[in-house]
């Protein structure tokens, strides 16, 4: 069946590893948090940011800005009440922001109940939004840039598991790891009984399938591609036996056993994008394959039709695609912004964007009758002279005009509950109450029922 990429050419360019940062990516359990917010309003406010240990003062301008317009929009729709909660979560957020970090791009999220500051290590497109849920395309793109993955440093005698994520580098939690070698001298030594055994290549083996066995418990329980870390003989003698090196990303050459974390994560950046890169370049050679198969839906609306009808192989998506998810039926799309050819790799996909908040979408097909679902994202630049990406010419759908529908009653329905907490519909609601426990109106209900019985 025929699987879908984005309308932009696929190019194969490749650009030198992301610098460092001191904060670590968002975790699929906050996004997916985040994502499952429904409330109006639900104000997103998103800023490309300079790196520095506080946040710069034209950033903090800018930053003010944005925040300022969002307030400025929900003030104008709700009464003062009902606005307020998410207005003092956002103001809540925007003095930590001043006063904090800074690194590539900051998102704020704030509602009635939900505040939010995420820090990020890729640039976003600059803007506030206030809808019923929050604008996380980007907080997803940012997790698959910097994807979970396992740490395994050993040698002969210790094993030691990391989970790290982005920067953060953390000792597994699990009581298997860190893991020793028995000593020689015990009841395996070999030799004379006055002078300490030996360690031979069988107790080294038999070792690293310790080793072995208690990752495979942990990465059943937290799938992940995995690092190793160690000498050369150590690491291969390790793959000899392992039988869980089938998402190995890389191997970091060297006894780390004992280094520091900072170390450590600094040597494993290196292997992990080029993890990544091969990832990506793996995901566009299947597209090739795919295209001349005649197997690629290509193009937002064909890419959401084959994701909600059939299962497709693959989702790849244009990360300079700018594509409005939803503006009112009078209004003009804001111009896409032109694309970038700078190549951001991605890794395996965990929480899925809001149709909403998604900048372009699409999805890549599958060989057989009955594929797989969709595992794999991977971010493609567009060529220097391709055109800018737009929101496709082929004409608006009947499913995307429900969806803009379906999106407007929500729209509605939290703003009629924000009107119905708020002082004016409380007490619009305690009249209704009072008027329904006078005797003479009870009698009217009553009478009114019996009218309806009888007509049945």
């Amino acid at each position: 069946m025929p699987t879908t990429t984005t309308s932009q050419p696929a190019t194969r360019e490749r650009t030198p590893a992301m610098p460092a940062t001191t904060t670590a990516p968002p975790a699929a359990a906050q996004i997916t948090a985040l994502q499952q917010t429904r409330e109006y309003p639900a104000i997103s406010v998103l800023l490309t940011t300079t790196p520095a240990a506080q946040l710069t003062r034209g950033d903090a301008l800018r930053l003010d800005a944005l925040a300022a317009d969002a307030v400025d929009r929900v003030r104008a729709e709700l009464q003062p009440d009902a606005a307020a909660p998410a207005v003092r979560r956002l103001q809540t957020l925007l003095e930590q922001a001043h006063h904090g970090p800074a690194t590539h791009a900051l998102a704020l999220y704030a509602s009635a109940s939900t505040e939010s500051l995420i820090r990020l290590p890729v640039a976003v497109r600059d803007r506030a939004v206030v809808d019923p849920t929050f604008a996380t395309r980007d907080l997803v793109r940012a997790l698959h840039r910097t994807p979970r993955h396992l740490v395994l440093a050993l040698n002969s005698g210790q094993a030691r598991l990391f989970d790290a994520a982005g920067d953060t580098l953390l000792p597994a939690l699990t009581s298997a790891f860190p893991m020793h070698a028995d000593p020689p001298g015990d009841t395996n030594s070999r030799g004379r009984a006055d002078r300490p055994g030996r360690r031979g290549d069988t107790d080294d083996l038999d070792f690293y399938r310790r080793v072995d066995a208690a990752l495979g418990t942990y990465l059943r329980l937290h799938p992940a591609p995995l690092v190793l870390v160690g000498g050369e003989r150590a690491t291969a003698a390790f793959r000899r036996v392992s039988t869980n090196c089938a998402r190995l990303a890389g191997t970091v050459p060297g006894n780390l056993t004992h280094a520091n974390t900072t170390e450590l994560t600094t040597r494993v950046h290196t292997v992990l994008d080029d993890y990544l890169h091969r990832r990506q370049d793996e995901a566009l050679t299947l597209i090739d394959q795919r295209t001349s198969a005649g197997r690629v839906a290509s193009g937002m609306p064909a890419a959401w039709h084959t994701a909600r009808t059939q299962h497709p192989e693959m989702l790849a998506v244009d990360e300079s695609l700018y594509y409005p998810a939803r503006c009112p039926t009078t209004a003009t799309p804001s111009p896409p912004p032109q694309p970038t050819r700078s190549s951001t790799p991605t890794s395996s996909t965990t929480p899925s964007t809001n149709s909403s908040n998604s900048s372009s979408s699409a999805a890549a097909g599958s060989p057989s009758p009955h594929p797989a679902p969709s595992t794999t994202t991977t971010a493609s630049p567009s060529p220097p002279d391709a055109e800018p990406a737009t929101a496709n010419t082929a004409p608006v759908t009947t499913h995307g005009e429900r969806a803009s529908r379906s999106q407007l009653m929500a729209s509605l329905t939290q703003r009629i509950r924000a009107l119905l907490a708020s002082p004016q519909g409380k007490r619009v609601i305690a009249q209704g109450q009072q008027q329904l426990a006078k005797p003479e109106n009870q009698q009217k209900i009553k009478h009114l029922l019996s009218k309806l019985q009888t007509r049945r």
